[in-house]
């Protein structure tokens, strides 16, 4: 199988030799290539890293900006669709994967730095498999920090705040026919996926991972980052990086990808796991003040947006293309927000897209 490695930095993204060590060390050097999409402020000296990984035979390509918007371009987009100045460029080097012909992609934070004695590309090819078992939690809601070693109970990102501290039961549903992978969220260790409002009130580390990797049944949910996650190439036909509102609201754009992405996923009959593998999640330098102002009208969003997702929207399509389609007019007919409006316009252009390149057209494979 081929992966393709996806991330964006405006920084030097140093983080790219342990990958390069790790699918050297484990056989996959050549199944995998990297697009490290560029932005404004990225330095000179990112290029030159990625010419030395190359040298040292990584497949890595360092995207400048006139390269990425005449690439969308040919694909009938509006470079609109991708601002400058914002992780919403990752888009871009999502599209360049497919483009290649990868199995699946997998989508990384300049600060996730791959972990010594655990082969990564195996662990996240894990989306193209099937296992027998799945975890159900009564509430609907899985949080995935709970599987991680922390001093508080603390919430990933993206977690509703409406299914917090709420008493829960978990049973594991067994299948003889299976639950199929499609999408893999590895956790992290040193500073787990945390809103800034915890970082402010509540801050913590993570020790370690905490037992297996579990899959995710179908009446259960659980918010999708783009740290550490890969999800098979169909699938990213219903992975739009959601752009955001800067400066009014930002940093969710990728919460509301992944939760576009799940209710597509579950309707197609796709599973989510969460675990392994783990990166050290090395967190870039933030004001927590400015985040919080910025993520807190994003969390009053998710708490209005996501009862109706979960328990109202109901899909039509048989293939991610045609799923996400029909998620995008559900979208429009819900909501009288321009945002929610200018959102399922993009979505319905990013299948275009896909569709052009070829992905996500099919019958869904178990």
């Amino acid at each position: 199988m081929k992966a393709g490695l996806v991330l964006t930095s405006i920084f030097v993204p140093d983080c790219l030799e342990g990958y390069r060590r790790n699918f050297t060390h484990y056989g996959h050097l050549e199944d995998v290539e990297v697009f490290m999409i560029s932005d404004m402020k990225t330095p000179g000296k990112a290029w030159d890293l990625c010419t030395d990984l190359r040298r040292a035979g990584m497949n890595v390509h360092c995207v400048g900006l006139i390269e990425q918007e005449k690439f969308v371009q040919k694909l009938g987009l509006n470079a609109s669709m991708f601002p400058r100045n914002t992780d919403h460029r990752r888009n871009i080097g999502y599209l360049m994967a497919l483009t290649k012909g990868v199995d699946f992609v997998i989508s990384i934070d300049d600060d996730n730095y791959c972990q010594d004695g655990v082969d990564y590309f195996a662990e996240h090819a894990i989306v193209h498999s099937t296992t027998y078992g799945a975890l159900s939690v009564d509430s609907g809601w899985l949080n995935p920090c709970d599987r991680l070693e922390t001093t508080h109970l603390v919430y990933q990102r993206g977690f509703p705040y409406f299914a917090r501290q709420h008493e829960f039961k978990i049973t594991q549903p067994m299948s003889s026919s299976g639950f199929a992978i499609h999408v893999n969220e590895g956790l992290w260790l040193g500073e787990p996926d945390l809103d800034a409002l915890t970082w402010l009130v509540l801050p913590d580390k993570s020790v370690r991972h905490l037992g297996k990797s579990i899959v995710v049944a179908k009446d259960t949910w659980a918010p999708i980052n783009s740290q550490n996650t890969a999800l098979r190439a169909e699938a990213v036909a219903a992975y739009y990086f959601i752009p955001m509102n800067p400066p009014v609201f930002d940093r969710f754009g990728d919460i509301f990808q992944g939760y576009f992405l799940q209710v597509v996923m579950k309707h197609l009959g796709g599973h989510l796991r969460v675990g392994t593998p783990i990166v050290e999640h090395r967190r870039n330098s933030h004001s927590y003040f400015e985040d919080a102002r910025k993520e807190l009208p994003c969390i009053e969003m998710l708490e209005v947006l996501l009862p109706w997702l979960t328990r109202e929207c109901k899909l039509s399509g048989s293939n991610y293309c045609d799923a996400y389609e029909s998620l995008a007019e559900r979208l429009h007919e819900w909501s009288d927000s321009n945002f929610y409006w200018n959102i399922a316009d993009d979505m319905k252009q990013w299948v275009k897209a896909c569709r052009t390149i070829g992905v996500g057209v099919g019958k869904v494979a178990a």
